[in-house]
């Protein structure tokens, strides 16, 4: 396993490869987009009470080993909700340059743990607009897709 760790003495965030980071609060834990790719690489292995997918791909949809006895799971969710105590809010993009003609709709999630606002952006594909970066509002983490392949740069 691929772990990146930051503590910033409220949340600790753990980067466990591709797309999918584990963000542990004081008393809620959340995974977006756990992978499951294959080629000898292990799934992603948590305890989440809040798991956020981003689109139903393979490689971001892979929720049974990380989704804890009573997680919940929102899955390319649109709106605002409350989860496990966090409120969750789902904005759409797509996960390429063509409206999603290519590879479909993407959500953006945001969300607040112990005071540090974050944002994932899935695999977006496509510039923001401004009533998009409106939409997702001020955060303090920002989770961005990088390689140009399947996401932004290359969509």
């Amino acid at each position: 396993m691929v772990e990146c760790k930051v503590d910033c003495s409220l949340v600790r965030v753990f980067w466990h490869g591709h797309s999918c980071f584990e963000l542990q609060g004081k008393s809620v834990t959340v995974v977006t987009d756990p992978f499951k790719i294959g080629f000898g690489v292990p799934d992603p292995k948590a305890s989440a009470d809040v798991v956020l997918v981003s689109h139903g791909h393979g490689d971001h949809n892979n929720v049974k080993p990380v989704l804890g006895k009573d997680g919940e799971v929102l899955e390319s969710f649109i709106g605002v909700k409350n989860v496990k105590g966090v409120t969750v809010k789902g904005v759409s993009s797509f996960h390429d340059n063509a409206e999603g003609s290519k590879r479909g709709r993407n959500s953006m999630y945001t969300f607040a743990l112990d005071t540090v606002q974050f944002c994932h952006l899935g695999d977006l594909g496509h510039e923001l607009s401004p009533s998009t970066v409106e939409d997702i509002g001020k955060v303090d983490v920002l989770f961005v897709p990088v390689g140009g392949f399947l996401t932004k740069g290359g969509a």
